[in-house]
């Protein structure tokens, strides 16, 4: 865990960042990839930025056994950040919702 922490908090410094709404701007976000950390149990943890940069300082975060599972919840949770974003509601704000699945 200590190596995953070292990489995202080197990656806040040396990545770009851009704001939700720059993200929605941007023609086709997809994650990329940055690191892969190998877990002393379970699945692993592999490290995406937003093309590239980081979303106000954070990056994405998955566990998975292969790099195509990885790639594939990186990108679902990105598609559903940005979907999120897009139905914000001046009202009540952003509202958002965050699952853990496969934790172990």
């Amino acid at each position: 865990m200590n190596e995953l922490m070292r990489i995202v908090s080197g990656l806040r410094l040396t990545l770009p960042s851009i704001n939700l709404e720059q993200m929605i701007a941007l023609e086709r976000p997809a994650p990329s990839f940055e690191a892969h950390v190998p877990a002393e149990e379970g699945r692993d943890y592999w490290v995406y930025s937003v093309d590239g940069k980081t979303l106000d300082g954070e990056v994405i975060v998955v566990r998975a056994s292969l790099p195509m599972q990885a790639e594939a919840l990186a990108a679902e949770g990105l598609f559903d950040t940005i979907q999120g974003a897009k139905y914000f509601n001046a009202n009540a704000g952003l509202q958002s919702e965050v699952e853990v699945r496969g934790v172990e």
